[in-house]
């Protein structure tokens, strides 16, 4: 699916869990202690489904992020092998060691 719309699904599942399952039992006469431990256990889904998802879209920030800074460096390297300039011009390191021997 597509991500964004994918992340809001399985942020919106976990707090339907919290907040449906114990409206669920308590409209339906359960007592509070068993309305209690269902509304912890939806709200520990919610945080899990929260972190998840913020630790993905974080993965994803990060993987763009790298991406877009490989490609700069090879553009700007490309354009200074290009240029001759760098370590690698027109004399270079070798160059330099030859003519004072």
């Amino acid at each position: 699916g597509i991500t964004p719309i994918r992340s809001f699904a399985n942020i919106g599942g976990g707090f339907a869990e919290m907040v449906l399952e114990p409206l669920k039992l308590y409209c339906a006469g359960s007592d509070s202690n068993r309305v209690s431990r269902t509304l912890v256990r939806g709200l520990m889904s919610f945080l899990k489904h929260v972190t998840v998802e913020s630790i993905d879209l974080t993965e994803r920030i990060l993987v763009g992020t790298h991406s877009s800074l490989e490609y700069m460096t090879t553009c700007l390297g490309d354009a200074q092998a290009g240029a001759g300039g760098g370590v690698g011009g027109s004399m270079g390191a070798a160059g330099l060691r030859g003519a004072g021997a």
